[in-house]
């Protein structure tokens, strides 16, 4: 919550071997460069970066070990681009990118396949135009997964668990071509799933 700070530098061995970094830099609102740190053994990166509203790049950090995403970009209004980061372990997508304004695409190697949750995970991502096609064979929970996702045109996604998707496409106004490839999971319900 440092509403001033626009720069950080840090020793890089500080944070070897460490796991949890929840809310490291969280509602730093004009931080516009992130320092590259050792976060190979980290396991938890929950809004980390969240409401960072300054920041435009991301440096290729090691996620491979992360499990927990939720809220690690949530209102990063400026951000413009993810690298080819490794979210393949990651369970828990909540909020993970939502309200990013400026971002236009994932990358082409973007994974979902060991999430469990992806409530609201683009959510409100007004200019998002692409996404790769994401197969997600443990996802349960795809609530608000795409909604306002104004700018998309085609998403194709594979949801063999899902058993709760309301509102999972909700107000996808540019969107022409949607592509689900299973759905199953017995959902109760498909409240708004493609209103």
């Amino acid at each position: 919550n440092m509403t001033n700070l626009r720069h950080v530098e840090f020793p890089s061995g500080a944070t070897a071997g460490k796991t949890d970094f929840n809310r490291m830099f969280a509602v730093n609102t004009k931080l516009k460069n992130l320092p590259f740190f050792d976060t190979s053994s980290a396991t938890n990166v929950e809004n980390i970066f969240g409401n960072c509203h300054s920041i435009e790049t991301v440096p290729e950090y090691d996620f491979s070990n992360v499990d927990n995403f939720g809220h690690i970009f949530h209102r990063c209004l400026s951000l413009k681009k993810i690298p080819e980061i490794d979210f393949s372990n990651g369970k828990n997508f909540q909020h993970a990118f939502s309200y990013n304004h400026s971002l236009l695409n994932m990358p082409s190697g973007f994974s979902l396949v060991s999430a469990t949750g992806a409530n609201s995970t683009f959510l409100y991502n007004f200019n998002m135009t692409y996404l790769p096609e994401l197969d997600c064979p443990n996802l349960t929970d795809a609530r608000y997964m795409f909604s306002e996702c104004r700018s998309l045109r085609s998403v194709t996604v594979n949801f063999p668990s899902a058993n709760n998707v309301d509102s999972t496409f909700y107000i996808c106004p540019s969107l022409e071509k949607l592509t689900i490839k299973s759905i199953g999971g017995n959902p109760t319900s498909f409240y708004r799933f493609i209103r």
